[in-house]
């Protein structure tokens, strides 16, 4: 696509969840999404370096027209800036 700048992700990593206080020792472990981190990534097609730092990815990434930004657990798009750097 004429424009892109690069590729924007982002992950919710899973983790433990703390078993409740009395809970067996044996009791299986849950995971959650919520319990774990959210990590965001940027691939520029450029230079070919993934930023990781929101605060360098966030000046490039702007919604859209019709696009949404997505929230924990939710898929959207995000727009990345086609303006030149």
């Amino acid at each position: 696509m004429p424009g892109v700048r690069g590729v924007f992700f982002c992950y919710a990593l899973p983790a433990p969840v703390k078993p409740p206080a009395g809970a067996p020792a044996d009791a299986p472990v849950e995971w959650s999404t919520d319990a774990g981190a959210t990590k965001w990534y940027l691939f520029d097609l450029a230079t070919e370096n993934i930023a990781e730092e929101p605060t360098a990815i966030t000046p490039i990434c702007s919604v859209g027209a019709g696009l949404t930004k997505p929230g924990r657990g939710k898929k959207g798009r995000i727009l990345l800036d086609t303006a030149p750097p």
